[in-house]
């Protein structure tokens, strides 16, 4: 029932290779665990609760390649029209006018508004008939004032390509679930990972065709006081 020196501590996070944020963490718990007073303890409780949300934090877990401005944001991310019109751009010989407005079923004057904001806005460079770019890793965090108008949009579109049924052999599911609170952290943990991984994935392929990638794991219920 002893607890770890700093020195022992220190030794069984090297042994297994734990990278320096995993080591903090550890280390804070462990002087959480050791200390003598009310006031230290509650020191070393609040370090790896703010840990554990920084690392929850999808901002802080992606390397972005672009930064939009405040301005750029709101028209990049108001509608998923801009957002579609540009990865279409990243296909081969999918970058005209002509060729965008039939791969995605749009009319001719929205794809050309859209091709136009995104040339000001330099994420696409006109060169002839064909619109140029590279590949893009954008990131919207929730601190943005278009998050709730991004996510909400996609899932309007996501939930009428489903009712046409754009895809047959595409993936939906949708659970509502009780679970326990330390599943739920596994599961988003697992979620967490897994964005991570198919966004890796996604820059390390050849651009082919466009297909979205939608994941929703959240609370519907209030935090119930627990006498544990």
């Amino acid at each position: 029932k002893a607890d770890f020196s700093a020195e022992q501590a220190v030794r069984f996070c090297n042994f297994f290779g734990l990278d320096s944020a995993a080591v903090d963490y550890y280390l804070d718990l462990l002087g959480r665990d050791r200390a003598g007073d009310t006031a230290t303890r509650e020191v070393f409780e609040q370090r790896p609760e703010r840990q554990r949300h920084a690392w929850l934090t999808l901002q802080n877990r992606l390397k972005d390649e672009e930064r939009l401005s405040g301005d750029q944001q709101r028209r990049y991310f108001e509608s998923w029209l801009m957002q579609l019109v540009h990865l279409c751009c990243m296909l081969p010989k999918r970058n005209t006018l002509r060729a965008v407005t039939e791969a995605l079923g749009l009319a001719e004057a929205r794809v050309e508004g859209a091709l136009r904001q995104l040339v000001e806005m330099n994420l696409l460079e006109r060169r002839g008939e064909e619109y140029v770019t590279r590949p893009k890793r954008i990131h919207l965090d929730r601190s943005s004032p278009t998050f709730k108008t991004c996510h909400g949009n996609w899932r309007l579109k996501i939930a009428a390509d489903v009712a046409t049924f754009q895809d047959p052999e595409g993936v939906h599911y949708t659970s509502a679930m009780t679970i326990s609170r330390e599943a739920a952290q596994r599961l988003r943990q697992a979620v967490l990972g897994h964005i991570e991984e198919a966004r890796a994935a996604a820059v390390e392929s050849a651009p082919e065709e466009i297909f979205i990638l939608a994941l929703d794991l959240y609370q519907v219920t209030p935090a119930a006081d627990s006498d544990d």
